[in-house]
């Protein structure tokens, strides 16, 4: 259903059957309206993958390395170039732009790892994963174009900034609230862009909804990632939200008159601020 809500607004496609069993698709297109290289373009979809976190080292810099993929086709393809990547301990990231062969950036740490080891990691045919006891194959076909290039240097903390998928939810009639008049409460949130903590979120929020005078949640990378909670000063006040975020379990809503409850596994880190929107800031903690 995604892949058919990507395309129907594309002029000149008219439709398409998906294979489950085979894992493919048939677009049918008027090549009078539309070529078949915007086509494919219609279909990829480009993309940002951390490959590994800075918990072991921190490198002053990571240097960028351009290549072309083959056989570098959807979200399974890109997930399993994660994979191969995550074999080294050097490699931190990824981005992939729509091209044919797809062109990749691969972000590493050039002071431990030669670019020319890159492609033989990129290329491996096989890969074994085990995670809770079970064991799982992949089988890989990426082919490299070339030798690639060395295009230049990204500061940790850009990339760091860069890499995360920040979350941005308003409630409580947000859009009608004069934000001059709004504060943001802000609180370190360590993994904050981690796909299965951005999967709990949602209880998260709808906790902290229940104060009508609570309307937006969001995170973002400064220097590090953060939660902004934006509320209204004159009504509620930074300790009530702080005790909401810290909480042992969050009350969420399942309907408009029914809750729920759940362990509260989010971690909140010091220091603390109180800042204007859009950012200026008026109190540290």
């Amino acid at each position: 259903m995604s892949l058919f809500n990507a395309l129907k607004t594309r002029e000149g496609i008219y439709g398409l059957d998906t294979y489950a069993k085979s894992h493919s698709v048939t677009i049918y297109y008027d090549s009078t309206e539309i070529s078949e290289a915007e086509v494919k373009g219609a279909l990829f979809t480009p993309s940002r993958y951390k490959t590994r976190t800075f918990k072991d080292y921190t490198p002053d810099s990571l240097t960028i390395w351009e290549v072309g993929i083959n056989n570098l086709f959807d979200r399974v393809d890109q997930t399993n170039l994660v994979r191969a990547l995550h074999q080294s301990n050097y490699i931190f990231g990824m981005e992939t732009f729509f091209g044919e062969p797809v062109l990749t950036r691969i972000f590493f740490d050039a002071d431990s790892l030669d670019s020319a080891e890159i492609k033989p990691i990129i290329e491996i045919k096989q890969i074994e994963t085990e995670v809770a006891g079970k064991k799982r194959v992949y089988d890989l076909n990426f082919k490299c174009e070339g030798k690639g290039e060395i295009t230049g240097k990204v500061a940790v903390l850009d990339f760091q900034r860069n890499m995360f998928t920040r979350m941005d939810q308003k409630f409580n009639d947000y859009e009608k609230q004069d934000e001059s008049k709004l504060s943001i409460y802000e609180i370190g949130l360590p993994n904050a862009d981690n796909m299965f903590m951005r999967s709990k979120m949602k209880f998260l929020i709808s906790h902290i909804s229940a104060d009508d005078n609570v309307m937006r949640f969001r995170t973002l990378f400064t220097d590090r990632p953060v939660a902004q909670i934006f509320f209204h000063p004159d009504f509620v006040d930074t300790t009530k939200i702080h005790q909401m975020l810290i909480v042992d379990t969050l009350t969420y809503y399942t309907s408009d008159t029914t809750k729920a409850t759940t362990p509260n596994i989010f971690e909140f880190e010091y220091p603390s601020r109180v800042i204007p929107v859009p950012g200026v800031t008026v109190v540290e903690k």
